[in-house]
């Protein structure tokens, strides 16, 4: 499966076989995410990859989910950090996918140290040290060979996003929508989809809806889902020969907009 075709068909995988992928396949997944990078450099990217063993026997509730490998994201911010990490889950999610791996997102659990286990691979900017110097939190997706061969049921990804979800400020260049209307068909993790977008011309604005009708947990997961959401859309949007930029505007933290607190911007210019 191609890298653009994935997005078709992805969907969260709850059942593993145990063992480990060939070496082959392990040292193409290492060489990716050596490249892996979130939408902001001053975000940090401290993340790493380790094998079940040691892992599962000391963590057990964090690793709820049973499989062979787990990528671990270690961050110190639940808001802005969380859309980063979704936003890397969601780009190794859908590579793995090309390999006919399957992954599951898991969650979100506070740490004082790093996770031990069986050590793959290690960004260079994730520090050594056991011990946190401040409140940190891992966001973990496990990743093996599926127990059952992934369905490949391609998603309608043409339809258009109903005027429900969208607001439109003005006309929207075609290219645009059809990177918007990718965002309904990205997956989360407790199947809360409050996403609202603010459209006007090359931009969209992303809120979420009825956060104060969620648990703590769901609120979380909103932001985290939001990022695995962007790589969607950037997939998207390279394919269309077009470059998506992300970032957070300070002015629209600080407001809410018609009951719906505001996530992040993109934008999209032509390569």
């Amino acid at each position: 499966m191609e890298y653009y075709d994935a997005i078709n068909y992805r969907g969260w995988v709850k059942s593993f076989h145990m063992e480990d992928v060939s070496d082959a396949i392990e040292d193409k997944i290492k060489h990716y995410v050596n490249y892996l990078r979130g939408f902001s450099k001053s975000l940090g990217n401290c993340f790493e990859i380790v094998r079940t063993d040691g892992a599962a026997r000391r963590h057990t509730g964090l690793f709820s989910t049973k499989a062979p490998y787990y990528f671990l994201i270690y961050i110190t911010d639940l808001e802005e950090q969380l859309l980063n990490a979704g936003y890397m889950m969601g780009q190794l999610s859908l590579y793995l996918l090309t390999k006919e791996i399957g992954s599951c997102l898991i969650g979100l659990e506070k740490v004082n140290e790093r996770v031990q286990g069986d050590v793959v691979y290690a960004s260079k900017s994730l520090q050594q040290t056991k011990v946190f110097s401040e409140p940190t939190w891992v966001v973990v997706m496990g990743f093996g060979m599926p127990e059952q061969k992934i369905k490949q049921t391609k998603k309608k990804l043409h339809q258009k996003i109903s005027d429900k979800n969208c607001t439109y400020r003005s006309e929207v260049d075609p290219r645009v929508q059809s990177i918007i209307n990718v965002g309904v068909h990205a997956p989360s993790r407790m199947l809360v989809r409050p996403y609202r977008y603010v459209i006007n011309k090359n931009q969209a604005f992303i809120f979420a809806k009825g956060e104060s009708m969620m648990t703590s947990a769901q609120r979380m997961c909103v932001h985290l889902d939001c990022g695995i959401m962007l790589a969607y859309l950037g997939l998207k949007a390279e394919e269309l020969w077009m470059t998506m930029l992300v970032k957070r505007s300070e002015k629209r933290i600080q407001k809410e907009w018609k009951g719906m607190k505001y996530l992040v911007s993109i934008s999209f210019q032509d390569q």
